[in-house]
């Protein structure tokens, strides 16, 4: 499989739970000191706005914000809490499916290992 499948008209596999990842990095936007992530991207169609791929990360804190995209998520393994800024946290586990909107501003708090595979979905306009 290449690095990143672009708009091809055949289905893209990915075994989620055991796909590697590439190395752990520091976490840029993280608040937590040592907290490290890995992400793949292996779908992209750019004119469509749509890219898929697997992000896991360490326990700790970080900032986020979806500025442009809606970001569709689902939790295939750990645990966390998604703090959304002026609202309810919402516990995160393995299963979960959760939809974080354009303009979404808040805060992971990861308790275990997170993995989760994401769309990105772009606003248009």
């Amino acid at each position: 499989m290449s690095e990143v499948e672009i708009a091809s008209p055949v289905p893209v596999l990915v075994r989620g739970a055991s796909v590697s990842l590439g190395p752990f990095a520091p976490w840029g936007p993280a608040l937590t000191d040592g907290m490290r992530a890995a992400e793949r991207q292996f779908y992209a169609d750019p004119a469509a706005g749509v890219q898929m791929g697997y992000w896991e990360g360490t326990p700790g804190e970080s900032r986020a914000s979806r500025d442009g995209y809606t970001e569709i998520f689902h939790v295939i393994s750990g645990e966390a809490t998604l703090h959304t800024d002026g609202a309810e946290s919402i516990r995160l586990e393995a299963g979960d499916t959760v939809s974080t909107p354009s303009g979404w501003s808040g805060r992971w708090e990861i308790h275990r290992p997170l993995r989760k595979m994401f769309v990105v979905v772009y606003d248009r306009g």
